[in-house]
């Protein structure tokens, strides 16, 4: 007869593992994460260390390439979180510049998969420097509720980053360019900055419940939110329109624009 595990031994395995990582002794902390993974005891806790390249688990690896995705925060991504999150990426290469919006530190793009809208955030680092921007997903929503989901902060890929990174340079340099968060204060008739800033949100606004809702039931909610932003924008257009007309200045995103 086989004598069943006792629990006292698995628990001793775990908090000797436990000690072995957070003395950062990783070739120990290797051996006893193996060895619970081979008895079908981590339970409830997660590997401290990767076992497909023999480090430290703060990453988890792409389907395929093998490459690294770093991930941060505490939520712990299984495969299916690692397959969306290549998908993501891959979308948010491929973004139109008016759906990238920025901030002084950070760049974004909202991407939609299935039933969720998933945040890409570009963060520029403290420095400056190019070489510190990472590109992770930093939140995900349902679609139609707009409830949060928990999502790994998964990262890209080198190579993921240095794709998305160009492309929001193509937004912001070449593109009609990336639109900054609605300011709070109200509108000016006489700031043609700000109604174009304003007008490029809704605009955003308007892309994505089109998208959201593309062959959905027809729902009075959706188009109730689709005709206020509608007139919203043609009313911030009608002041920019008029505000030229009468000899403003351009906006500055327009004096730097190319021409044919």
């Amino acid at each position: 007869m086989t004598t069943p595990t006792t629990s006292e031994p698995i628990a001793l395995l775990r908090a000797a593992r436990d000690r072995a990582a957070d003395a950062r002794n990783l070739p120990r902390a290797l051996e006893l994460d193996n060895e619970l993974e081979d008895l079908g005891q981590l339970g409830g806790s997660a590997r401290r260390t990767c076992w497909p390249c023999g480090s430290w688990a703060d990453h988890v690896h792409e389907p395929g390439t093998g490459e690294r995705m770093p991930v941060h925060g505490g939520l712990l991504a299984d495969d299916e979180h690692i397959a969306t999150a290549v998908r993501v990426f891959a979308l948010a290469v491929t973004a139109l510049p008016h759906h990238w919006t920025e901030t002084p530190t950070a760049a974004q793009v909202v991407v939609d998969l299935g039933r969720h809208q998933f945040v890409v955030t570009i963060h520029h680092g403290d420095t400056g420097d190019g070489a510190a921007r990472v590109v992770y997903i930093s939140g995900c929503v349902h679609r139609v509720t707009g409830q949060a989901r928990a999502f790994p902060a998964i990262h890209a890929t080198a190579r993921g980053t240095a794709a998305i990174v160009a492309a929001y340079h193509y937004a912001r340099y070449h593109g009609c360019g990336p639109v900054a968060p609605a300011p709070a204060r109200p509108v000016r008739a006489d700031d043609p900055d700000d109604l174009l800033a304003r007008f490029r949100v809704r605009q955003n606004q308007i892309d994505a419940e089109i998208d959201a809702h593309d062959g959905d039931p027809d729902t009075g909610d959706h188009h109730d939110r689709l005709a206020a932003w509608h007139r919203e924008a043609s009313e911030l257009m009608a002041a920019l329109d008029n505000h030229l007309t009468t000899g403003g200045a351009l906006p500055r995103a327009w004096t730097h624009a190319r021409t044919a």
